[in-house]
């Protein structure tokens, strides 16, 4: 994917376009800063991304930016045993606190969904909490109904 101009509201102009390894550094610094305080968050999701990319697991990793400064992430990585190749899982998604709520995931999920389909993927899961869900692109009927169910222990 190329680099990608929008604009939202007017004032905010964003370029949204495949990570760089340049990058990796203000990623992890503003997933660290979006997650923080969350009550769904252990502050593990800047290392998820780290432990993806270095397993080359990430398939389509974008990032956001605003004045060349890096406002907001979103990684898609591949997900499932081969007999399930070209299935993916969103997630985590990072947009800077203060531009949160402004367009800002949205317009990254729409990119990296775009780019899925250019990759022919079969099919894409959000990993997410069910509240995070809730109005965005994705059906959460499928997450309340798995949340809903009592996990089976395994013997």
């Amino acid at each position: 994917m190329g680099g990608c101009r929008l604009r939202y509201g007017g004032a905010l102009s964003i370029l949204i376009r495949p990570e760089s390894t340049s990058d990796h550094d203000a990623i992890r610094s503003l997933t660290a800063r979006a997650f923080a305080g969350l009550s769904f968050s252990d502050g593990s999701e800047p290392r998820v991304i780290d432990k993806l990319r270095e397993a080359e697991a990430l398939a389509v990793s974008l990032v956001a930016l605003v004045r060349d400064r890096v406002v907001g992430h979103i990684a898609f990585s591949r997900v499932g045993p081969p007999a399930l190749q070209g299935w993916f899982a969103l997630g985590p998604v990072s947009v800077e606190p203060s531009l949160q709520r402004r367009g800002v995931g949205k317009q990254l999920v729409e990119a990296g969904l775009r780019d899925l389909r250019e990759q022919r993927a079969k099919g894409c899961v959000l990993l997410s909490c069910p509240a995070r869900v809730s109005g965005r692109a994705f059906s959460n009927a499928f997450v309340r109904r798995i949340t809903s169910k009592r996990p089976r222990r395994l013997s």
